[in-house]
């Protein structure tokens, strides 16, 4: 194909033949929805002109194959067109395409991905890549960001969603772009914590290694109450109990997401709350058992409907003192039914004795200020610091410290911090990996729930 080496035009609308266009392998390869393009050209005409390059004979279509496409089926002869001049480099000419293509709808998030990360691969490939700030030559991220009318760290997603896809192309086939980011920031979770996870076994040989796997190893997986029949009896001084409506109980009672919402509202079958409280009453027992004399318990729940019940399961193990309950005082709450009832911010805890047991600081208060977790790890997560004050409040230094269900692991790393022997035990393996990462993310001793 003969083309013109020197091509001057005016940049304003032209109307060329549609016959003269000459069309090259595109970025788009899958016109979709073209029955909508067509209705609405017939009706509003081309809102959008279509991208060509001057030729010695013709044009050469830079940009807008689906609505050239959709024209030809229209019957049409003539198409309006921004013309550009003749460029020789490829890579400016697929720049035209890809920067036009990605302002156009119904682009799908994995063709838009990859459009932005091929926009900014040409552009540092014609320019370079920049070397520094406020140095004139070179492309960057923030350059790609700027012309595309993003922000810098969008671009940045949009480029790792399409270097992801390229290794993984199932993430192309969830329905939304949102969908799709969140899968892969679960995948990258998991590997990291999967290496942390491999670390964690791995031999020990520094001091701060070993405190480090002492932590982990103190987050045991596996079935509560299996777990406590195994212990002798007589360990600790104190205990936290955190009934686990939210993790699989399928053994005691079904929870599916809807019957957790029920359970925890009192609204499941009288079979089914029946087999829960029987359930929760042996773990309260075996806890019971594997107290120390003079020792204490604490028990998160739910005022209604569980108050009556939870005291009566802690009077039947053998505690005394449960009826009046502690809170955790929150800088937030909710409510499902905003029109009938306040804003929830608090969380109760019962709190009872075995034996005859006296605080450590004796005319504490029963309420606890704290704000919420900033970033949970966990749906039921609570403050470590909250946790340390608790600590303080119902144990002597050194005291042992059982952690029923352990879930983010916090009451674990207070009683860490202040060199308590501590052990726990939950059935949800993701969570005690993303507590093994958070273990080596910070010194023993140090750590700490707010910042």
């Amino acid at each position: 194909m003969n083309i013109r080496k020197e091509v001057k035009v005016e940049d304003k609308l032209h109307y060329v033949s549609i016959s003269e266009i000459h069309i090259e392998e595109r970025a788009r390869k899958d016109y979709k929805d073209l029955e909508e393009l067509k209705k609405s050209m017939t009706n509003e005409g081309l809102i959008h002109p279509i991208a060509v390059m001057e030729l010695e004979k013709g044009w050469q279509l830079l940009a807008g194959g689906r609505r050239l496409a959709a024209a030809k089926e229209l019957n049409w002869t003539s198409i309006s067109c921004h013309i550009y001049p003749f460029t020789d480099d490829e890579r400016k000419r697929k720049l035209i395409e890809l920067s036009e293509n990605i302002h156009r709808e119904n682009l799908a998030y994995d063709e838009e991905a990859k459009l932005i990360r091929e926009i900014h691969n040409l552009q540092v490939d014609i320019k370079g890549i920049k070397m520094g700030k406020g140095l004139p030559e070179g492309h960057s991220l923030a350059d790609t960001a700027k012309m595309l009318g993003l922000s810098k760290s969008a671009v940045h997603l949009e480029l790792k969603l399409a270097d992801a896809m390229d290794k993984d192309p199932e993430l192309a086939n969830f329905k939304t772009k949102g969908e799709a980011i969140s899968h892969l920031y679960k995948q990258q979770e998991k590997v990291y914590l999967n290496e942390l996870s491999k670390r964690a076994t791995e031999k020990a040989t520094t001091s701060l290694d070993k405190a480090q796997q002492t932590i982990i190893n103190s987050y045991i997986i596996g079935d509560v109450l299996k777990e406590l029949k195994s212990l002798e009896s007589n360990m600790f001084s104190f205990a936290e109990i955190d009934p686990p409506y939210a993790i699989e109980l399928r053994k005691v009672v079904v929870t599916t997401k809807e019957e957790t919402e029920l359970l925890r509202a009192g609204k499941l079958s009288d079979e089914d709350k029946a087999a829960y409280v029987k359930w929760l009453s042996e773990v309260i027992k075996e806890i019971y058992r594997v107290m120390k004399p003079n020792s204490w318990v604490i028990l998160w729940y739910a005022i209604d409907p569980w108050h009556q019940t939870m005291c009566e399961l802690l009077s039947n193990a053998g505690f005394t003192g449960a009826g009046v309950p502690a809170l955790w005082v929150k800088n937030n709450g909710n409510t499902r039914t905003p029109n009938v009832h306040l804003s929830n911010y608090y969380e109760p805890f019962l709190y009872a004795r075995k034996g005859n047991a006296m605080l450590a600081r004796p005319g504490s208060r029963n309420v606890f200020q704290f704000p919420v977790v900033p970033s949970k790890t966990h749906p039921n997560e609570k403050p470590i610091e909250m946790y340390m004050d608790i600590l303080k409040i119902f144990c002597v230094p050194g005291s042992a410290v059982l952690s029923a269900f352990a879930g983010s692991g916090n009451c674990l790393l207070a009683a860490s911090n202040l060199q308590m022997p501590v052990v726990g035990f939950d059935l949800d393996s993701d969570a005690r990996s993303r507590f093994v990462a958070r273990v080596y993310e910070t010194k023993p001793g140090e750590y700490r729930t707010y910042r």
